[in-house]
């Protein structure tokens, strides 16, 4: 009963149900099944391998980091005072560096200062970031990279005060 005759396999295969041999699909699949599963598994783990050994440099940008304004003192003693313009206090810091550390790097590990004695055309203050952590591994730029100011004179008006007292004060 197991053998059958050319014309049954030819009718066989008209409909789908076996191959070119007579062999079903579903015994294909799962004949050898275990070898099968067992090279899957050995090609994840290569593919993981290969994936962990290869750490590839990438490109990652952190927001929202504090511009630090050192040396104030360089306006305050002329006598004027600087307002920070364009939303330039925070800046996104851009960072270059293996996969590796970039995943280990957070917000705080970086550090922008905006030194005033480094003023240029009385309103851009080049902006530095450190990287408090793998710094000789990564490298870091600001995004904007001034800080922009408008310097101001210092005003000062003196304005009479004059104190009425309505009711009566309570003890204490």
């Amino acid at each position: 009963n197991w053998k059958k005759s050319s014309t049954e396999a030819v009718k066989l295969t008209e409909y789908g149900q076996c191959g070119k041999d007579g062999v079903s699909m579903q015994k294909r699949i799962t004949k050898n099944l275990t070898l099968k599963i067992l090279a899957f598994l050995i090609a994840v783990f290569l593919w993981l391998i290969v994936i962990n050994i290869d750490d590839p440099v990438d490109t990652q940008t952190f927001d929202n980091i504090p511009v630090e304004v050192k040396n104030e003192q360089v306006v305050k003693s002329k006598g004027k005072m600087y307002q920070i313009l364009d939303g330039t206090e925070n800046v996104s810091v851009k960072v270059t560096a293996k996969r590796e550390i970039l995943e280990k790097l957070t917000s705080s590990d970086f550090s922008a200062v905006a030194d005033m004695q480094e003023m240029q055309i009385n309103s851009l203050i080049p902006i530095k970031v450190s990287v408090k952590r793998y710094s000789s591994e990564c490298k870091a730029e600001a995004s904007p990279n001034n800080l922009v100011v408008e310097i101001n004179d210092v005003k000062q008006k003196v304005f009479p005060l004059t104190v009425s007292v309505s009711g009566t004060p309570q003890n204490g």
